[in-house]
């Protein structure tokens, strides 16, 4: 039976993620055998644990979901926040949106759990109350690289046949967090339960846990009833190392009618690195309703090592009614390099209304490796955004085109931003711009990289440091 926790009047519920923190931090102090075996914690713990379910039980779900985001913060491994079906799944997406996605990496969120505190969580994997069957699940899958990790497993296991489908859920949520490689049978199996979100989960979880066993059974789940099902099969089967599947997702990309099933699937096909999928690719993104399908496609074309797909990417920088597909075209067009794309990229930094389709566009001019600048280009030196401006500029000095030294020139004497300055003094050092009013004006500059780089100039050295390369902004994710 799951421990059941009253509501408490007196209830901080904003501080339910601190607890959290005091329940495995501070508190988590755990003498260990020679090989690592948790042999005594801290019994103040499981207090705090306690303490903290029954915060959580009844707790508003925006304070719940940052509950959970802060233990998910602690594990190793990133995107697990991305299990099709959770307790809490709609207020994590709405909490993520507002967050930053970066995870640190390393071996934080190691804990060690008595088997006291073990069988408290686990014995709230079906509580009725859906946040404390979150915290349950996240806390106890932070035990990591310990011989408690392999007892754990086996109870997830344990708990996928159990009648409950909540507590089926969790358990196939915890072996996904957990990616233990000895539970590829049991999820596996679990892929044919009656409930959706169980094997969307089991599907979610056999991608992390990258064993080649799963290929056969995932590819079963791309036909499964249920989109959330799709989904989770298809992002499995990008994360694993078999090309097997390439014909299926393509089948995929081509025909399944739910468009967040075709978007993950061209995503799936650039992980696998399927060239044979540009050509499905690149129809799709021609002809696709979804602009989400739309601008993954365009991304795979830009990860693919192949040019088939160039006119199409063409098209949509030129008409696609998407700022986010036209900007991922461009990114795509600098990733291939190919010299086609030079006129066109220069058409957009003079006509598209969107500033990150013209920064974009920038950057991808000076991928492409040619020797003259598009009149585009130095226009944009003069553009109302700032980033534009900047990419505009070390585009031209990646081009390294003489004829653009005059406008050059004539934008670093109005150019206030530091990043589009050097890269401007990039361009005019490479052709010995030197003159007296020009060193003079860089020495008194209040920049100290311009006040170095004229140094240089009077040394007769051409290189700007640091080199102001801009990253590339696109990057979809499934």
């Amino acid at each position: 039976m799951s421990t059941n926790y009253a509501p408490s009047k007196q209830r901080r519920l904003w501080l339910l993620p601190f607890m959290f923190i005091a329940c495995t931090s501070s508190n988590a102090q755990a003498a260990s055998t020679a090989n690592g075996t948790a042999v005594a914690v801290s019994s103040a713990r499981t207090t705090d644990i306690s303490t903290l379910l029954t915060a959580a039980h009844g707790a508003p779900p925006p304070v719940c979901a940052l509950a959970a985001r802060s233990i998910e913060s602690l594990q190793w491994r990133d995107a697990s926040s991305d299990a099709p079906s959770t307790p809490l799944r709609d207020e994590q997406l709405a909490l993520q949106r507002t967050m930053d996605e970066a995870r640190n990496d390393g071996n934080r969120g190691t804990v060690l759990f008595t088997a006291a505190e073990q069988q408290l969580l686990l014995e709230n994997f079906s509580n009725p109350d859906r946040c404390v069957r979150e915290l349950s699940v996240r806390l106890l899958a932070t035990t990591r690289r310990t011989t408690a990790m392999d007892g754990i497993s086996s109870a997830l296991v344990e708990r996928l046949r159990a009648v409950d489908v909540t507590t089926r859920e969790a358990a196939t949520l915890g072996l996904g967090l957990l990616s233990p490689t000895n539970a590829t049978s049991a999820l596996l199996a679990v892929l044919r339960d009656p409930s959706a979100s169980v094997r969307a989960n089991a599907a979610w979880a056999l991608g992390r846990i990258d064993d080649g066993r799963a290929l056969g059974g995932l590819m079963d789940a791309m036909r499964d009833r249920d989109e959330r099902v799709r989904v989770a099969a298809v992002t499995a089967l990008g994360q694993l190392d078999s090309t097997a599947a390439i014909d299926a997702l393509i089948g995929v990309l081509e025909r399944d009618s739910v468009a967040a099933v075709r978007r993950v699937a061209a995503w799936a096909l650039s992980e696998l690195n399927a060239e044979s999928s540009v050509r499905s690719l690149a129809q799709t993104l021609r002809n696709d309703r979804d602009a989400g399908v739309r601008e993954m496609c365009a991304w795979a074309l830009g990860q693919l090592d192949s040019h088939d797909g160039i006119d199409e990417l063409l098209a949509a920088l030129r008409r696609d009614q998407s700022p986010k597909v036209r900007e991922t075209s461009a990114w795509a067009l600098g990733q291939l390099h190919d010299e086609r794309a030079a006129d066109l990229l220069g058409e957009a930094l003079t006509t598209d209304t969107d500033k990150g389709v013209r920064g974009t566009s920038a950057w991808a001019t000076g991928q492409l490796h040619i020797k003259s600048a598009p009149s585009g280009l130095v226009k944009a030196l003069t553009d109302a955004d700032e980033v534009v401006r900047f990419k505009a500029s070390w585009a031209l000095s990646e081009i390294r085109d003489e004829r653009t030294v005059p406008a050059v020139r004539s934008a670093f004497e109005k150019e206030s931003l530091s990043g589009a300055r050097r890269a401007q003094l990039r361009l005019l050092l490479s052709f010995g711009e030197q003159s007296e009013s020009l060193l003079k004006e860089l020495l008194l500059s209040p920049d100290s990289n311009v006040r170095e780089a004229a140094v240089r100039g009077l040394a007769g050295r051409t290189r700007v440091n640091p080199w102001p390369w801009p990253a590339p902004r696109p990057r979809p994710f499934p």
